[in-house]
């Protein structure tokens, strides 16, 4: 689990997640206006009830919910002196699924696992066991994903060629056309009196995303990056196979007029010499 807060002023703050008896605690300095990243592992998600408790010298603020990793929580109002607050769930590496019950792993660089745990083709390949690339996958660079989306084959082993787009976080729909809105609501208990919290700044669920990937240190390579990519590899390619072709073929003009002219050389050799021979027999008889 991953928690980005961030307070409005400089305090000290003491962060307690606890998921099935297991607790882990934490401590951080907050600087004032600045995102802070925390990072929680070892919680193996299922439907369990999950506390996350802050403390500050002043107030003491829970959330308790059952958590899913596939939901994006909506937490409207925060107790003071804090100012913005998101979660994200995931799971620990191979893991995918809803309760991270499903494993997926390659070591092939021309198949990857998506985003539901499935084997599938990598960018820019396809067929039955994801062999092809480049040009003999031309119908995968005319998807027409929006907001960055990826353009993947839909389903390796079938026979028709079928793409489909992988939506950045924050986005989804058949051609991630949409913005994704949060699943649930959440709101915190505090000692510090409802009449008194304050609006939290991470509340577009998109932001928030890009803001969870800086801190991550990810970078969506958009579809349009990937295809590019894979365009102009195979470009290059048909160049210099076209150089080649070019280079072949001079070669082959080259060496065919050299021959014809060599040729034409012997033969008006032959003639003179001929001709030659023939004026010193005519002497040779006079």
């Amino acid at each position: 689990m991953e928690i980005l807060i961030e307070s409005g002023a400089s305090i000290h703050a003491e962060l307690v997640v606890t998921y099935e008896n297991k607790s882990q605690v934490t401590w951080r300095q907050l600087k004032a206006d600045t995102p802070e990243f925390l990072t929680f592992d070892g919680f193996n998600i299922s439907r369990r009830l999950l506390n996350i408790t802050i403390h500050d010298n002043v107030t003491s603020s829970s959330l308790i919910f059952v958590p899913n990793k596939n939901h994006d929580y909506a937490i409207n109002d925060l107790p003071p002196p804090f100012v913005g607050f998101q979660m994200k769930f995931g799971c620990a590496k191979n893991g995918y699924g809803a309760i991270c019950e499903r494993q997926c792993t390659t070591n092939e660089t021309n198949k990857r696992c998506n985003e539901h745990g499935m084997l599938t083709c990598s960018a820019g390949h396809c067929g039955a066991d994801c062999e092809k690339s480049g040009t003999q996958c031309s119908f995968l660079f005319k998807c027409n994903c929006k907001n960055d989306g990826r353009c993947y084959v839909f389903r390796p082993r079938s026979s028709d060629e079928l793409a489909v787009c992988e939506c950045p976080p924050g986005y989804f729909g058949y051609y991630c056309e949409r913005f994704k809105q949060f699943d649930k609501n959440l709101t915190f208990s505090t000692n510090f009196g409802k009449n008194l919290m304050v609006p939290n700044k991470f509340s577009n669920l998109t932001e928030t995303c890009k803001l969870f990937e800086k801190y991550e240190g990810k970078t969506w390579a958009s579809g349009h990056q990937v295809a590019q990519k894979y365009q102009s590899f195979w470009k290059l390619t048909e160049i210099s196979m076209l150089i080649w072709v070019v280079g072949i073929l001079g070669y082959c003009i080259i060496e065919c007029c050299g021959k014809s002219e060599n040729k034409k050389e012997n033969s008006e050799t032959s003639k003179a010499e001929r001709k030659k021979t023939s004026e010193e027999v005519e002497i040779n008889n006079m």
